[in-house]
């Protein structure tokens, strides 16, 4: 029986289907931190959630480090111009004009995950315990869920990772 449950739940993400994992929530991305611009050279750097409320933006580039404090989780820009991280106010790394519309992504997780909803035929929501909406799946906007704009969706999260690079500490 465990033998049954660990292949299922190993194979629960395939390109014709993609399963809802129960804890896939945007804060659970948001905590493993934000990639944003930074402020002062423009190049990639972190926003890395506390406990306490709190993130502190840091860039390896430049060296640039900031605190933040007091302000929600969670808020971003859905216009044409920008995404921005919440705490900071700096863009995020990881967004691309796509079908009139910003696709953006808070870090590699959430690219990965972009990519396998937008590459399943079918894809089925978690309908376990706890708050449902809450989860990516109820979340995704329409735009992105449509068949209609797969094939650019898809070309937007490609350009999302390649500004990812060969990076694998992000």
């Amino acid at each position: 029986m465990l033998l049954v449950f660990l292949f299922l739940y190993s194979h629960t993400m395939t390109k014709d289907t993609f399963n809802e994992q129960p804890q896939e929530t945007i804060w659970n991305l948001y905590r493993k931190g934000v990639l944003v611009e930074c402020p002062r050279c423009r190049l990639r750097a972190q926003v890395s959630p506390q406990e306490s409320h709190s993130a502190t933006l840091t860039c390896c580039s430049c060296g640039y480090a900031k605190k933040y404090e007091h302000r929600s989780f969670w808020a971003y820009s859905n216009d044409l111009r920008h995404a921005c991280e919440h705490y900071s106010q700096a863009p995020l790394w990881l967004q691309t004009p796509c079908c009139g519309r910003r696709l953006w992504a808070l870090n590699r997780e959430h690219v990965e995950w972009l990519e396998g909803y937008v590459a399943a035929d079918l894809r089925t929501r978690n309908t376990g315990e706890g708050c449902v909406n809450s989860s990516l799946n109820s979340r995704i906007p329409k735009w992105i869920s449509s068949k209609k704009n797969r094939k650019q969706v898809h070309a937007g999260i490609q350009k999302l990772m390649d500004k990812l690079g060969d990076d694998n500490n992000v």
